[in-house]
């Protein structure tokens, strides 16, 4: 035990009034004890009005030491900071003259209602609370790192509730910017100080890399994990929060990029989090997609009414484009704007999604799918998310690698090459009479009979299941004729559009 311990508590027994400029306070019982001071109660003049001194227990009356150095800087550049409203309230600073040989510093601040570890053992762990410590504690650390300072010791018992508000406290290791704040005392980089449990490894192991911002979010990590557990973390453990509450699937994320080992790895400011969290939020990514999905469908409506406009924007009706000029202006369109309309595609089932869209001599390649267009059947639905397009494909010439005649063949093209389906996976083929490597090759596959493909955004109701049925119909009886009139076409107001896009409306 430290020796002036014993000397401060018989003086203070004998003398529990504390003289300063601002009056006297009358010093009570003890509150907390760490490894380099003791805090403890104290009541001003005839009020009861309560505050905490906090005693350093260091002899000053003939030289400064690295601790009252560091005590001082810390209370300069704290009252100098106050105005942040994140630490904890400061009233004054001065010297108990305990003997002619004992000089004893002291600082009086605000008495905190409780320490964030005591709070929760006594409160309990729920999700509610962990989100106000993590609102609480993040924008408090990201505030005294804007104002210069790394703590470097942050833990439950340096976070302190006042009125239901969280305070940062003790600064005593802090380091400060000297370019905003007083430098009393250089903390070297061999002066590895702190909890263990809560901070960084490299304020252990200079290995790691240097203290640094970086150090005090890694010690949020911490704080937030044992907030939720009531343990922290050294090493790669699984974490599981999510077994605990699924609320804390986002939370678990970050705190694992807090608590990350290398210093490069983990976040390193208050935006950066909130950045991830934005990316990640479910809710964030639902908008997102509702975003997209709308663009998509607006712009698909774009081409149809641009070839409907006698009709207006609210009437339903089929119509069939086989002029080539008005064919080959709405492929381009689907083309030019194909990764805005997230197109999908099918032929009642099978179906697909159209990342790739090229054209092949006089075919379109529609992902891997050679199509050569006939004409295109645009059924224009009463509201937005109902339309489609029928492409109507004309035969196409065998690819020449199959004896027997089919109506369907699936070849690979290797530099616009048509090669057999069992060379494209054996990764050779024969060209030319010589052996090719072809293993950058695509599959394709080619419908050289006339039939139906139907197209639109996959918000459109081609992904809807219960149009499957009519869409397999009209393309099935296509198939058996090879032509289709208007009146057996599928009708616009027995199209169901999807559910979401309903609710949209």
């Amino acid at each position: 035990m430290n020796p002036i311990i014993n000397d401060l508590s018989s003086f203070l027994k004998k003398s529990p009034n504390l003289s300063t400029p601002l009056g006297n306070f009358h010093v009570g019982k003890q509150l907390g004890q760490g490894g380099t001071s003791i805090v403890r109660l104290a009541t001003y003049e005839d009020t009861e009005c309560e505050y905490a001194i906090k005693f350093l227990l260091e002899n000053v009356s003939k030289k400064e030491s690295k601790a009252y150095k560091r005590f001082k800087q810390a209370y300069v550049n704290l009252v100098n900071v106050q105005h942040i409203g994140v630490t904890l309230p400061l009233i004054n600073f001065g010297i108990l003259e305990v003997s002619d040989l004992l000089s004893i510093p002291y600082v009086i601040m605000r008495k905190a209602d409780s320490t964030l570890d005591k709070y929760v053992e006594e409160k309990g762990r729920d999700f509610d609370f962990f989100k106000k410590v993590f609102d609480a504690l993040t924008h408090a650390v990201a505030k005294i790192h804007k104002s210069g300072i790394i703590h470097r010791d942050i833990k439950p018992e340096n976070i302190f509730i006042v009125d239901g508000k969280m305070f940062i406290g003790d600064f005593d290791i802090a380091s400060f910017d000297s370019d905003q704040l007083v430098k009393l005392h250089e903390t070297l980089k061999k002066e590895r100080i702190a909890n263990f449990f809560y901070s960084a490894p490299e304020q252990s192991e200079p290995e790691v890399g240097e203290i640094s911002e970086a150090s005090d979010w890694f010690a949020v990590g911490q704080v937030l994990l044992w907030v939720i557990r009531g343990t922290t973390s050294r090493g790669n453990d699984p974490l599981y929060l999510v077994s605990i509450d699924s609320r804390y699937r986002i939370y678990q994320l970050i705190i694992e990029k807090l608590i990350a080992r290398n210093p490069n790895n983990r976040f390193q400011s208050l935006p950066a989090i909130i950045d991830f969290m934005k990316e990640n939020d479910e809710q964030h990514q639902e908008n997102i997609r509702r975003s997209k999905n709308v663009t998509a469908l607006n712009l698909f409506d774009r081409i149809i009414y641009k070839y409907m406009s006698d009709l207006g924007m609210s009437r339903a009706a089929i119509r069939k484009i086989d002029d080539p000029e008005e064919v080959e202006d709405i492929l381009t369109y689907l083309h030019t704007s194909l990764n805005a309309l997230d197109l999908y595609m099918t032929q009642g089932i099978p179906d697909w999604h159209v990342s790739k869209m090229t054209k092949l001599d006089a075919s379109w390649i529609f992902e891997f799918y050679e199509v050569n267009v006939k004409a295109i059947w645009i059924s224009k639905h009463f509201a937005s998310g109902g339309s489609f397009l029928a492409i109507e494909s004309d035969s196409l010439h065998p690819s020449g690698n199959y004896e027997t005649a089919q109506s369907y063949e699936e070849v690979g093209v290797y530099k616009d090459i048509y090669i057999k389906r069992e060379e494209y996976d054996a990764g050779w083929a024969r060209i030319n009479g010589k052996l090719v490597d072809v293993s950058g090759s695509e599959i394709l596959c080619r419908y050289l009979e006339p039939t139906l493909f139907f197209i639109a955004p996959w918000a459109g109701p081609l992904s809807v299941r219960e149009n499957a049925d009519l869409l397999n119909k009209v393309r099935e009886k296509y198939d058996e004729q090879k032509t289709i009139a208007e009146e057996d076409f599928i009708d616009p107001g027995k199209i169901t559009r999807r559910s979401e896009i309903r609710i949209w409306d």
